[in-house]
């Protein structure tokens, strides 16, 4: 996925160290690879072995015998009644460098008002509009040109009235610009966790009764890769996801009643909001 923060991930190398020490070289590359993916999904990865060997590129040997002491660095999370691993000081670095692009982004508008603004109150930068009403007014005001007459005609009709102009030639038309196509779900696409994430964010802003997200999912990219015909392509699939979500029916407790929002979920939706509004300040 590239919906990563930064592209610059921050290691601490003494605090790395001193946790680290009891693992071996093939641990260590283990640990590092799966805090890159972290980094890269931009929140807690799926919990699932056969994932996270495949991230780690271990073989399911040296995984079973690693597992343990790779997994004790992360703490366990149910999203949307999905089983994820979260790591605290991901986490944390993730909070900083989200906070460090909108304050970058609110000082670059800052500074673009403030220069643009000055230029166009001192008249040193004029107003576009005023320049596009000044060229068109002279157009309007022009004298017409004379168009020369050919030399026979000079001399056989001098008496004769002044030639009317020639007809300009009409511009061609422009060529119709081609729409963009979609591309359909295959069986190789996969539901990003940040994906999940904001849409558990959007349903309990809309105050929508939980769901359970995983049989969603499924159901999704079973419906999406079953699909035919040219409804099956799509130009934004995260927004179709998203409102497959949204349009999805929310389970219910035993006396009918909207089960309610946990302290855990409030709390991954704040971290799903500052992923969501990180990523429209990059829009």
């Amino acid at each position: 996925m590239r919906d990563a923060p930064d592209s610059f991930m921050p290691l601490n190398i003494g605090l790395y160290l001193a946790d680290t020490a009891h693992l071996n070289v093939a641990e260590h590359g283990a640990y590092l690879l799966l805090l890159m993916a972290y980094w890269r999904h931009g929140g807690p990865l799926v919990d699932d072995d056969v994932e996270l060997r495949n991230i780690a590129k271990m073989s399911p040997l040296k995984w079973k015998k690693s597992r343990k002491r790779i997994r004790a660095f992360f703490f366990s999370i149910f999203i949307g009644g999905q089983a994820c691993l979260g790591q605290k000081r991901a986490e944390l670095e993730l909070r900083k460098a989200l906070e460090l692009h909108d304050k970058k982004s609110k000082a670059g508008i800052a500074g673009n008002i403030k220069r643009w603004g000055n230029r166009i109150a001192d008249g040193s930068h004029s107003d576009p509009g005023a320049n596009r009403k000044s060229i068109a007014d002279g157009i309007a005001n022009a004298s017409p040109v004379p168009i020369p007459l050919p030399l026979e005609l000079k001399t056989s009709n001098q008496s004769s009235a002044p030639p009317t102009a020639s007809p300009s030639p009409k511009p061609p038309d422009p060529k119709p610009q081609s729409q963009p196509k979609g591309r359909r779900w295959t069986a190789e696409d996969e539901i990003p966790p940040n994906w999940t994430f904001e849409a558990e964010r959007l349903r309990a802003e809309n105050n929508l009764p939980p769901i359970n997200l995983p049989v969603e999912n499924i159901k999704f990219t079973n419906y999406w890769i079953a699909k035919n015909g040219r409804a099956a392509a799509h130009l934004d699939w995260k927004r179709t996801y998203l409102n497959w979500i949204l349009n999805a029916n929310g389970a219910k407790n035993g006396n009918g009643s909207t089960p309610k929002r946990t302290s855990t979920d409030k709390h991954l939706a704040g971290i799903a909001q500052l992923v969501a509004e990180r990523r429209a300040g990059q829009g």
